[in-house]
């Protein structure tokens, strides 16, 4: 678990999969309670979270999410990954 962090100023610029997930790439079990996320960049559809594979379960609690203005979409849930979303989890423009 990951509690009260701040991540901010990561960097998925890499290409495929390297572009995907720069504050978050599971591919497990996360979860992750009153976190912050800023200022993070990818280079492809889920740059800033990206949760994947059959036993990937990602739960967000209370969690804020800063993202960019650009046409890339910011969390990506593939390959029948799970996402839970409890209390006051949001997604914001940065």
């Amino acid at each position: 678990m990951l509690d009260g962090l701040h991540l901010r100023h990561a960097n998925a610029d890499g290409e495929n999969d390297f572009g995907k997930g720069a504050a978050i790439y599971n591919q497990g079990e996360m979860s992750l309670y009153d976190v912050t996320m800023t200022q993070n960049y990818g280079r492809t559809d889920g740059q800033i979270i990206y949760n994947d594979g059959e036993f990937a379960i990602l739960t967000l609690t209370n969690c804020t999410i800063y993202t960019p203005v650009d046409g890339f979409i910011k969390f990506l849930n593939e390959q029948s990954a799970r996402v839970f979303f409890f209390g006051n989890t949001q997604f914001l423009k940065e």
